[in-house]
């Protein structure tokens, strides 16, 4: 259905083009209200850095030679979670949230991964990751990962984490927000 859109929720560049309505889900509609309020709500700060990796990768090729009888590939992204949950554990202040005017400080590296769904993106949370081998890290991700795209997540497997990976690096991509 096209009509002409509400003038009250949307600027003026927009009033004279034609649109439609897309209906979403309850779940897409608790993602779109978190990460608004995230934004708004919660300071963010972004690192990034350029790194070589072709000793991972190597390592990488080896570990999945001794992983093809147990049918499980590590990815790139298995070793990135892996990475940052040990950061969060040497750097427990960056293992943080805000809330409520208070920071509130973890022990456990609990991260959210992006996944990508139709219609969007969703963050499944892998959580005690300090205690998690490569190999256990990989197979629950591609579990998540999976019922992400199905959306058979329940709540509590895509809501806390006190970081979030989110990469397009296997497009191209160097850098984004």
């Amino acid at each position: 259905q096209v009509e002409r859109l509400d003038k009250r929720n949307i600027s003026e560049h927009y009033l004279d083009r034609k649109s439609k309505n897309i209906e979403i889900d309850s779940m897409r509609k608790t993602i779109i209200s978190r990460l608004t309020e995230s934004k708004q709500n919660i300071p963010h700060y972004y690192l990034r850095r350029d790194i070589r990796v072709d000793s991972l990768l190597s390592l990488r090729s080896q570990m999945n030679k001794g992983l093809i009888d147990k049918q499980i590939k590590l990815s790139i992204n298995d070793f990135i979670i892996k990475a940052c949950a040990n950061a969060l554990q040497e750097v427990p202040e960056c293992n943080i949230i805000w809330n409520d005017n208070k920071i509130i400080q973890f022990e456990a590296s609990d991260i959210a991964v992006a996944v990508a769904i139709d219609g969007g993106l969703i963050t499944p949370v892998l959580y005690d990751l300090e205690k998690k081998s490569l190999v256990d890290i990989s197979i629950e991700m591609k579990s998540l990962a999976k019922r992400a795209r199905l959306k058979q997540l329940k709540p509590n497997e895509y809501q806390g984490g006190s970081f979030s990976i989110s990469s397009l690096g296997m497009m191209g991509i160097k850098n984004f927000d």
